[in-house]
């Protein structure tokens, strides 16, 4: 199995305070919401060190003293690194800031409230001998009513995005998880707070920006209905 410790680091986004999951979840980031007597955060962890990946950053905000307490600072035999807002920076404020914290060559950015079933040799693969500057999984829905949309041409060129729409049927979504190269790093904005998917994603379609379809099953955690499924996605 390849190792990517010298070309990959990877940021999980933990800093959401979880709103729609208050009434369910309350004492903790949602991130540490107990699936089945285990944490959703070391679900993630164990998926990461299934695909050998050695280098591992968490961006916190939101009770982020929580998850130090909870995880520390090594999982298994992995080493793990924190990158702290003290300022919500939203989901590009925070891979910046987390990027400082060890640089590589690319970074897997993954949304902390999100699981989705993928070959990460494939997808690594297929952004390495592309050349792409950015790689986003996606996946297809048949109903795209919770979901905004990713469209892209026959060579999976990513050409834009479309806003959640009642009236859309199937389509692809963004599943939350990017392969970006270090060479774009500066194009990510530096105001804070700031969005990778409505302030940063949409202004580099010019790049080599491009998708990459799995047809794994796909969860977040973020609603009570969304959290009560996830009890039984892991079976």
């Amino acid at each position: 199995m390849p190792t990517y410790e010298k070309s990959l680091s990877t940021i999980l986004l933990l800093g959401g305070k979880g709103t729609r999951l208050r009434s369910v979840v309350n004492d903790r980031p949602k991130v540490m919401a107990p699936i089945r007597g285990k944490p959703f955060l070391e679900i993630l962890l164990d998926k990461l060190i299934g695909f050998d990946i050695k280098n591992i950053i968490f961006s916190t905000g939101y009770k982020s003293d929580y998850i130090k307490k909870n995880i520390g600072n090594k999982y298994k035999n992995i080493n793990l690194l924190y990158s702290v807002e003290d300022t919500p920076r939203g989901t590009a404020g925070g891979t910046l800031l987390a990027i400082k914290k060890y640089e590589t060559d690319n970074y897997l950015i993954m949304n902390g409230d999100n699981f989705v079933e993928f070959n990460f040799k494939n997808f690594y693969d297929f952004h390495l001998s592309n050349s792409n500057d950015i790689t986003m999984l996606v996946k297809r829905m048949e109903d795209l009513s919770r979901y905004g949309s990713v469209t892209f041409d026959s060579n999976m060129k990513v050409s834009g995005f479309k806003e959640k729409d009642k009236s859309l049927n199937a389509g692809f979504i963004n599943c939350g998880v990017y392969l970006l190269n270090s060479s774009i790093v500066d194009l990510i904005p530096t105001k804070i707070p700031a969005s990778l998917e409505t302030e940063f994603f949409p202004y580099i379609l010019n790049k080599r920006f491009f998708a990459f379809e799995t047809d794994g099953r796909h969860l977040d955690i973020g609603t009570p209905e969304s959290y009560q499924y996830a009890q039984n996605f892991f079976n």
